[in-house]
This record gives structure tokens, C-alpha cells and sequence, in this order.
């Protein structure tokens, strides 16, 4: 998978991200891109909101997030606003078919791998 685009409105760190541009100037996306800001500037939401999303695919009621954090309006809502209680994530991603292909078997083998017995 690799990341095209990102915008993150009101989400941990982030109030409003703006768009964040992961290609090349051709527009083909960059194979590598590096975050660098002071801390508390949103790094790691910026991370965690690619997480987010990617782990609410696999999982929507109980997506696995990294350690510390969860899926709460508490926890993932920028500054616990009482105006705005949503979030909003959007990306564009590409795949290629060999990637998905190895992400199949990867979920097969985890979840329908039989029992020794």
C-alpha cells in the first residue's frame, strides 16, 4: 500500500491538517516520507490516523490500535471538543495486485489456520 494523500480534521493532536501531499512531482507516491515536527505538533496522530483507518477495515467494532491507545471519542476526537465529536480521516492509497495478494494470505493463514489436534 502506498499512501497518496492525507487529511485529518479534529482528530488527537490535529484540528486540521490540511492536505499532505505524499507523491513525487510526477505524482507517483514517494517510497519514503519523513515527518519532522516539535512535540505535540501531531507526528504520531498523523500515524495513528492511518492506523485508525487501516485497522477499522480489518475490524470496525474492535479495531486493534497500538498500545495506549483506543477506539474512544475521548482518546481519538481532537481536544474532546463538546462543538464537533467526529473526527474526520481521508486518504488516498494505491495497492498493487501482489500486495493484496499477500495481505489475503497473510489474514487466511491468521484466522483460518487449523487447529492441531
Amino acid at each position: 500500500m502506498k499512501l497518496h494523500s492525507l487529511r485529518v480534521q479534529n482528530f488527537r493532536a490535529i484540528k486540521d491538517s490540511g492536505n499532505l501531499d505524499f507523491t513525487d512531482s510526477l505524482g507517483n507516491p514517494r517510497n519514503v516520507t519523513l515527518i519532522v515536527g516539535p512535540n505535540g505538533s501531531g507526528k504520531t496522530s498523523i500515524l495513528d490516523a492511518i492506523q485508525v483507518v487501516v485497522r477499522c477495515l480489518e475490524n470496525s467494532r474492535e479495531p486493534d490500535l497500538r498500545e495506549g491507545l483506543e477506539f474512544s471519542v475521548q482518546q481519538l476526537v481532537y481536544c474532546n471538543s463538546r462543538v464537533n465529536k467526529h473526527a474526520c480521516i481521508d486518504f488516498e492509497y494505491s495497492i498493487e495486485q501482489d500486495e493484496a495478494l499477500a495481505i489475503n494470505e497473510v489474514f487466511l493463514a491468521l484466522y483460518f489456520t487449523p487447529l492441531p489436534f
